[in-house]
């Protein structure tokens, strides 16, 4: 008979719901679970009009920022873990912009890093990087990684590291 099939949960990180009911992953909610994490003060109407769509709908704290960091509407992310693991969620890919991917940097929360390296030149003084968030200013203050691999991806290259 085998392992029952595993279908993995999307989860989404919208603190104030605005994910549309147009997007491509609202519309497939009853194919695959879609668990969206917002803050407390979200709209209600938009929280039915998503549930509606067969999206699952889980409310957390927004995250204490320190006076330096920029204001933003941050979801606390010990909480959003929490509420993961009493969903019984034991792996978690993190895809996103560089402020999602540098709050789990910067918690202390990734365990590993797969970075896709394309074969352009983008980019200047004033771009944002693919990390953002706190950030080490000095190299001798940098996180090493450990088992560092580096593969072909198509025109670009992989590199995976904890």
């Amino acid at each position: 008979v085998g392992r029952p099939r595993r279908i993995a949960t999307r989860v989404i990180l919208d603190a104030q719901l605005r994910t549309p009911l147009s997007a491509q992953l609202v519309r497939t909610a009853a194919a695959a679970p879609t668990l969206i994490f917002c803050s407390h003060t979200a709209p209600l109407r938009r929280e039915r009009a998503l549930q509606s769509a067969g999206c699952i709908i889980a409310r957390v704290p927004i995250a204490r920022r320190p006076r330096t960091a920029p204001p933003r509407a941050a979801l606390s992310l010990p909480a959003v873990l929490k509420n993961l693991g009493a969903r019984h969620v034991t792996n978690l890919l993190v895809e996103g912009g560089g402020a999602v991917l540098g709050s789990f940097a910067d918690a202390g929360l990734a365990d590993e890093f797969h970075v896709y390296i394309a074969p352009l030149l983008i980019g200047g003084a004033a771009a944002p990087g693919p990390l953002h968030g706190s950030g080490i200013a000095r190299v001798a203050r940098a996180q090493p990684l450990s088992d560092a691999r580096l593969q072909r991806l198509g025109a670009g290259w992989l590199v995976t590291a904890r």
